[in-house]
């Protein structure tokens, strides 16, 4: 548990590293994971990054992004793990409101 960091690449720099907990601490804290693991590479002339957040009750989910910089596939990545949990939630809360409209 926790957060987690790993470089494939011997080349990436310690901006790109506290780049990535940043984003993974916000992460974190924003969608209330516990545990966020991020892997940063580099993949011909493209950064890759990916994402993998599990929550307390058994839900993973991954995001992957490829980009110029490490910056951008960051954000890519994050944006497909956000999207992930938002479609996850709003699933969650329709079901719960056609179980009450069912009740009625």
């Amino acid at each position: 548990m926790g957060i987690r960091i790993t470089c494939l690449d011997g080349a990436i720099g310690e901006a790109e590293r506290t780049r990535a907990r940043q984003m993974a601490q916000t992460l974190a804290a924003t969608e209330g994971a516990p545990d966020v693991r991020v892997v940063l590479d580099r993949q011909r002339h493209e950064a890759y990054v990916e994402i993998l957040v599990r929550f307390p009750r058994g839900q993973v989910f991954l995001g992957e992004g490829r980009a110029r910089t490490h910056e951008a596939a960051l954000a890519a990545a994050a944006g497909h793990v956000e999207s992930q949990w938002s479609r996850h939630r709003e699933r969650r809360l329709s079901g719960r409101r056609s179980a009450r409209t069912r009740e009625s």
